[in-house]
């Protein structure tokens, strides 16, 4: 598809291939091995935007974190559901391990809102980007479970000194191990 649309952008000198990858693009998610793929994506959104950029024609990506159809999650033929899988459920941002704290869940229009500035004139200088769209702060922490996320969502960060951070990681996974060879599943879920 993108090559019939390149074909038409190039003799405008201009044009916007805009493509929509993955947050699995970017990092692992338990249970959909198969969105590493996604990542493919990307590659190709890098490699036309040099191929391309000559032309005047840019392409860029945007990578869903949040806010995406629950329908990903339904048996395929399902009925359109129309709202995000967050919209779907009660909304409880201090019960999220997403950073930032809204009164309401990320829906499909925050996610439409990064396409429209990616193909509008005020990314034009911009190609060869994917943007991690909806991610509500998710890629800037790191994903250890830190002391204030067992307080709640409204308490302050807690400073952990790195001997502290070494015991609790080391005593997690110690744990982990416990509970693995206790229960018998070597699963990675």
């Amino acid at each position: 598809m993108w090559r019939e649309a390149a074909k038409l952008m190039i003799p405008c000198r201009q044009g916007t291939l805009l493509a929509t990858t993955s947050a699995a693009s970017f990092v692992a998610y338990p249970g959909f091995p198969m969105y590493a793929s996604k990542a493919g994506g990307n590659g190709l959104v890098w490699a036309l935007a040099f191929e391309l950029g000559r032309y005047g024609t840019r392409a860029n990506a945007l990578a869903p974190t949040h806010g995406m159809s629950i329908n990903f999650a339904l048996r395929p033929g399902a009925p359109v559901v129309g709202k995000s899988y967050e919209e779907m459920s009660d909304w409880d941002p201090s019960a999220r391990a997403v950073p930032l704290r809204l009164d309401r869940p990320p829906a499909f229009r925050d996610n439409a809102n990064v396409a429209l500035f990616l193909v509008s004139d005020d990314s034009a200088c911009m190609s060869g980007q994917t943007i991690g769209s909806t991610d509500g702060g998710t890629f800037a922490r790191v994903s250890i479970v830190l002391p204030a996320d067992r307080e709640g969502g409204d308490a302050e960060p807690v400073s952990v000194r790195p001997a502290d951070l070494r015991t609790m990681v080391a005593e997690h996974h110690e744990q982990a191990l416990r509970t693995t060879v206790q229960s018998g599943d070597w699963s990675s879920d």
